[in-house]
């Protein structure tokens, strides 16, 4: 008699499945590591705090870069939406570029 509550034994390779769901991700944790979904891999250098922490500074600086663009671009040329727009991106995407550029132009200053 079949029992539901014991799990059935799955043949993952019969089935065609290149590695078992859960076996790798899962020895990846427990040895200390950082399971990395997109690219399948396991990183055990540690480096995965230092560059999570550089991810969020660039982030903050994506959207204050952004924010201030379009604030800059808006009173630089005289209420132009169209230029609010486009230093709002070009400080989003490029904010170590945009920011100083800003300053430099003198932030809010009219041409």
């Amino acid at each position: 008699m079949y029992q539901f509550n014991q799990p059935a034994a799955v043949d993952w390779g019969a089935m065609g499945a290149t590695r078992v769901p859960g076996s790798h991700e899962q020895a990846c944790i427990d040895s200390g590591g950082h399971w990395d979904s997109a690219s399948l891999s396991c990183d055990q250098s540690g480096d995965g705090e230092r560059f999570g922490t550089l991810r969020v500074v660039m982030e903050v600086a994506g959207t204050v870069g952004a924010f201030a663009g379009a604030y800059h671009g808006y009173k630089r040329n005289g209420g132009s939406v169209g230029w609010a727009i486009g230093w709002f991106i070009f400080g989003g995407l490029l904010p170590i570029i945009a920011l100083p550029v800003m300053l430099v132009e003198g932030f809010g200053d009219k041409k």
